[in-house]
């Protein structure tokens, strides 16, 4: 947590929003407390920052696991790399919210393994100099998308154990698509903690 705010400090934040960072049970709460305890083999860690920048937010989301990740954890971690996919392929000038909303709703849903929907009323929002901005990634949402919008697209799921899944990307919508604004990349496997 603290290497996480210094790296921050260190590259030119001006505010630290919030740093959420829960692992074992607390990696099943979206916004948990702080604590000591320490996360065991095969528990997931939860990892969510934001923080201000010349005014502007930031936003990303990681889960990772401690140890090798089970047969369970791989393939969830995969299919949620699949409607992230999903989600920011559908992002492009002309497309509605809502549009980006049911492709990521529609690769969580199919195939294995199957997975609970949070109950979370949206896969992600816009973002700017505030947080949730509108409009937000919801189920009908008619908001058109325009090139230089932001917003964050985050899928989450839980599996059969209660753990919870989730990881978020900043884009921006360009003239002909969207371009990626924070670091993916080789983030295709779980990452793991050893």
């Amino acid at each position: 947590h603290n290497r996480i705010a210094k790296n921050l400090i260190d590259y030119g934040c001006h505010h630290i929003a919030w740093l959420v960072l829960g692992g074992g049970e607390k990696s099943k709460i979206v916004h948990p407390k702080a604590g000591e305890y320490r996360p065991k083999r095969g528990e997931m860690i939860h990892v969510a920052v934001g923080a201000w920048f010349d005014g502007y937010l930031s936003d990303i989301g990681r889960v990772a696991v401690v140890g090798e990740p089970s047969a369970l954890q791989t393939a969830c971690y995969r299919k949620l790399r699949k409607a992230e996919r999903a989600g920011i392929d559908a992002v492009r000038p002309g497309a509605r919210m809502g549009d980006v909303y049911d492709a990521i709703h529609a690769a969580i849903g199919t195939g294995e393994p199957k997975v609970a929907l949070r109950s979370f009323p949206h896969f992600g929002h816009s973002i700017g100099v505030g947080l949730h901005e509108h409009p937000m990634l919801s189920r009908g949402s008619d908001a058109i998308l325009e090139p230089n919008m932001v917003l964050c697209v985050e899928p989450s799921f839980k599996d059969d154990n209660g753990d919870v899944y989730h990881i978020e990307e900043t884009v921006r919508v360009t003239k002909t698509g969207c371009e990626v604004l924070t670091f993916m990349h080789g983030w295709d496997d779980l990452f793991v903690i050893k």
